[in-house]
């Protein structure tokens, strides 16, 4: 048995997110409020059937070349390869900016609305689409044309799907004690991908209280935006980003 350790690249600019494994077109899990538990990413666990959006195929396929190169096994997945497939996302760099710089960047207030997992065509990875409603927009980014209201693509890596024949693959859905969730609203640094016309998370604070919490493992000493209010917090990034 051997180990096979994959740096998830696209996210290297703040997280340490390694995927460790042993070897031998209609909008799923529509969300209602979920209240954070001891796990937040439990709603990745539950398995639905790997229904497609109703996307345009070169789209579909520039999404599923970009997860199985990026989180793919070397094999088509199984109930027993795809768990024993884990994430670990280690704590922020505390020389890293508070908000990534990351190519096509993109800061939002956006609400979950829902997700859909999809299993790669190769079928050797699966991850999320969660489609999310932006409320506000906080960067001067002006070659990346969002609007308040606007419905955007966030996809993630991991999810679980029932396959045509009944059984169940659930991959890099281990518990992790903060991550994203439905039915919540959030501030998230993100990173577009115009091949595939998605987004990829690359920070996030929740601010369903209204209050701004981090959802990944934060430094004291740098962490400037966990504890402002929603007003502040945007007023301070606004400020901010358009300075770089």
């Amino acid at each position: 048995m051997t180990t096979r350790i994959l740096i998830l690249a696209s996210l290297a600019a703040l997280f340490a997110n390694l995927v460790i494994s042993q070897n031998s077109g209609t909008a799923a899990n529509p969300s209602a409020p979920h209240e954070p538990g001891p796990f937040e990413n439990a709603w990745m666990a539950e398995p639905h059937s790997p229904h497609l959006s109703s996307i345009a195929p070169e789209i579909r396929t520039q999404r599923n070349s970009y997860f199985d190169s990026l989180i793919g096994e070397p094999k088509p997945l199984t109930p027993q390869s795809a768990v024993r497939v884990g994430m670990i996302q280690g704590s922020s760099l505390e020389s890293s900016p508070e908000i990534p710089a990351v190519q096509n960047p993109k800061v939002v207030l956006a609400r979950f609305e829902s997700s859909i997992p999809i299993l790669t065509a190769s079928q050797r990875a699966i991850y999320t689409e969660v489609t999310l409603t932006v409320a506000d927009i906080l960067d001067s980014n002006s070659s990346i044309t969002i609007r308040p209201g606007d419905i955007v693509t966030l996809a993630v890596p991991g999810g679980s799907v029932i396959k045509d024949d009944g059984s169940v693959l659930s991959f890099l859905t281990q518990p992790r004690k903060l991550y994203i969730g439905p039915g919540r609203t959030f501030l998230l640094a993100l990173s577009y991908h115009p091949d595939g016309n998605f987004y990829i998370m690359t920070k996030a604070w929740d601010v369903s209280s209204g209050i701004a919490k981090p959802n990944y493992g934060s430094h004291p000493r740098t962490e400037s935006i966990t504890g402002l209010t929603v007003a502040q917090l945007s007023s301070k990034l606004r400020a901010d980003l358009k300075a770089r």
